[in-house]
């Protein structure tokens, strides 16, 4: 059972692979533009180089600015998600225990055979919220299987299994 304010999202390691992944994108616009700059002669050509280089760069910052924040507040029976771009947050959620309904795990199957574990609070009304994501081979950590439980038991509300 959790004692103190408690915060899940993505791991570091997680992190620096999309910052890394976000740097590749920043290369690849710079790369765009040194390469045809040079070679555009019609407003045609400027056209499509400012849209690839938006595009890189847009997808560089979203990719290393994005972050998502679920903490859990034990003593005051509250939850928030709260949403970062490049550590500003823009966009927050609260709910009291008393909202949700059960904690579950949801398996989700990607291209190539990948799995991911998802940890969501049902509500009595509304959507589900997602608290973090595991990334999985065959079998569902255990790690998102103690979390599971962990919330069950701080927040009193029924683990309903995975689906």
């Amino acid at each position: 059972m959790l004692k103190a304010p408690t915060s899940f999202g993505w791991s570091r390691g997680y992190s620096i692979a999309l910052i890394i992944l976000g740097v590749f994108f920043l290369l690849c616009g710079w790369g765009m533009w040194s390469a045809n700059a040079p070679k555009a002669t019609s407003a045609g050509d400027w056209i499509e180089i400012v849209l690839f280089e938006v595009f890189f760069v847009g997808v560089g910052l979203f990719t290393i600015g994005f972050r998502m924040q679920f903490t859990v507040f034990p003593a005051e029976r509250r939850a928030v998600r709260t949403m970062r771009f490049l550590g500003i947050p823009f966009k927050s959620n609260g709910w009291r225990f008393t909202e949700f309904s059960g904690v579950e795990i949801k398996v989700t199957s990607g291209a190539r055979g990948s799995q991911s574990a998802a940890i969501k609070l049902t509500r009595n009304m509304g959507d589900p919220v997602l608290v973090t994501t595991f990334m999985m081979r065959g079998n569902i950590p255990k790690a998102a299987q103690d979390l599971a439980h962990e919330l069950s038991e701080t927040m009193g509300i029924p683990f309903s299994g995975v689906r």
